[in-house]
């Protein structure tokens, strides 16, 4: 009687050591590559949640998520989803041998298959060191134009019987649960925060894109949300949301400070602080041990307000920002 064929044995397509579509990689290798991506992003407190490994697989296979891949190991994995002139994606690379090269090559293969309305790209990175990071630029192709933001991941530890500071509230403003604030007010705010930023340059001003954002930090997509340690502030005389954070658990003892804005009309007047601190407060009182939260490096004022409430740099990760440039194929 024949052997049954090897599920792992190597076929015609998508297991060369050249850059491929994700479609065209065997399904096994593909799932392998996702849960490396996965495994990447929980290491550094950035995994989303729910059934995303199994979902991205089913996604990449149908081809309705861009995607490209070396499949022979080491290999890696660059994929992006689309959303009218913008794209939102990540690359990882596993180690070993010219893992730098490897990512170029997947970077430059999955901007090269960009539909021709993708105006930009952000990607986000795994399995490269900061080194490698900070030198992948400089591998791409000269028309392709490539920028790189430093984000800082930042720890704060919360010691038991010992609270962070209460805040001293002016009457101006009006603290209040984030749960009692309809989320089209914290979307609104979430846009005017941007505005500016290198944040703004990534997402885009659209406040659909935030609206989908905000709804799946708080349906849990990024930790189970904690609408008790997630504070709103208002602007006592005319009601207006000027402040929030949004809070959530990413293991029964560490928190991620997913979202924390500050209306730009209403900065310079210590609201930041008061409200990082209750935020800080309401985790110490629910039992947390650590809570983290990522900044972008260029954001000055914001690493000083948390150096200030005693947070540190942990690590750094790259986002690479790719803009078509104007006749480029």
């Amino acid at each position: 009687m024949p052997l049954a064929p090897d599920p792992r044995a190597p076929t015609d397509r998508g297991e060369t050591g050249a850059v491929c579509p994700a479609s065209d990689v065997p399904e096994y290798r593909l799932l392998e590559l996702v849960h490396a991506v996965h495994k990447a992003l929980a290491q550094r407190e950035e995994a989303p949640g729910g059934a995303w490994t199994e979902e991205t697989v089913a996604s990449l296979r149908r081809g309705t998520v861009l995607g490209r891949a070396i499949p022979k190991e080491p290999g890696g994995l660059a994929f992006a989803s689309e959303d009218g002139a913008l794209a939102f994606g990540h690359l990882h690379v596993e180690p070993g041998p010219e893992a730098g090269r490897r990512g170029a090559l997947l970077l430059a293969a999955l901007l090269g298959a960009a539909a021709p309305a993708v105006r930009q790209m952000s990607v986000g990175c795994t399995g490269l060191s900061p080194e490698e990071e900070a030198t992948l630029p400089q591998l791409l192709p000269s028309a392709l134009s490539v920028s790189a933001f430093e984000r800082l991941h930042l720890v704060r530890a919360l010691r038991p019987g010992e609270p962070p500071p209460s805040p001293s509230w002016p009457p101006t403003v009006t603290p209040r649960r984030i749960a009692e604030v309809p989320l089209e007010t914290v979307v609104a705010l979430d846009v005017r925060a941007f505005q500016g930023s290198v944040d703004e340059r990534l997402l885009g001003p659209d406040p659909e894109r935030h609206r989908r954002i905000l709804t799946e930090v708080v349906r849990g997509r990024l930790g189970r949300f904690l609408p008790e340690a997630s504070w709103a502030l208002a602007d006592t005389a005319s009601g207006q949301l000027v402040g929030a954070s949004l809070s959530t658990e990413l293991s029964p003892r560490r928190t991620l400070l997913v979202d924390f804005m500050i209306d730009p009309a209403f900065r310079g007047r210590g609201l930041g602080g008061n409200l990082l601190d209750s935020t800080l407060r309401s985790l110490h009182a629910l039992g947390y041990e650590a809570v983290t939260l990522w900044v972008s490096a260029e954001n000055t004022p914001a690493r000083r307000l948390y150096a200030r409430h005693g947070f540190a740099p942990f690590e750094s990760s790259r986002i690479f920002l790719w803009e078509r440039r104007s006749g480029s194929a």
